[in-house]
């Protein structure tokens, strides 16, 4: 397993104990908007892999919310999900070389800009934990039970299960 593939396996992994952790806040604070931010930002995540895997297939992006207010919990990890399957898919076909390509591409504000996809690849992971680690506080301040989703954790469980 190269690298990314391992990185790609952790952002799998992390998806269903963040869902676990938004279920387990109390129905009533549900309807909080710190609730709903938490979720907004499960999407972010969802449309992020998929704009940057826009990105580096070429494809034109259509005008897309960023901070989705309109996904559940569960339609955002589908997404993720389905994002990283494509993920999964796209690096199968790559080889060293052609992770150091320069990736031409224009943020959702219009602006043009070039990074290597490894850079891409390595903002994507750094992006995910961020906001997972945003996810857990308000989860933490709705009464909910926040999980852990370091990347030391699940590489203990992966190289020396309990």
């Amino acid at each position: 397993m190269t690298p990314w593939h391992r990185w790609l396996a952790y952002e799998r992994y992390c998806i269903r104990p963040v869902v676990e952790a938004l279920r387990s806040v109390p129905e009533a604070r549900r309807l909080e908007p710190s609730y709903q931010r938490a979720v907004t930002l499960l999407g972010h995540l969802a449309v992020a892999l998929e704009c940057w895997l826009a990105r580096v297939d070429g494809e034109a992006q259509s005008a897309v919310a960023l901070f989705p207010t309109d996904l559940s919990v569960e339609e955002a990890a589908h997404r993720i999900d389905r994002a990283l399957d494509h993920w999964e898919h796209l690096l199968s076909r790559l080889n060293a070389e052609e992770l150091e390509r320069t990736v031409s591409y224009r943020t959702t504000s219009g602006v043009a800009h070039r990074n290597t996809l490894a850079d891409i690849l390595a903002h994507l992971f750094a992006h995910g934990a961020y906001h997972r680690g945003q996810i857990m506080l308000l989860v933490r301040q709705l009464e909910g039970v926040p999980t852990q989703t370091d990347f030391i954790v699940w590489a203990r469980t992966t190289q020396n299960p309990a």
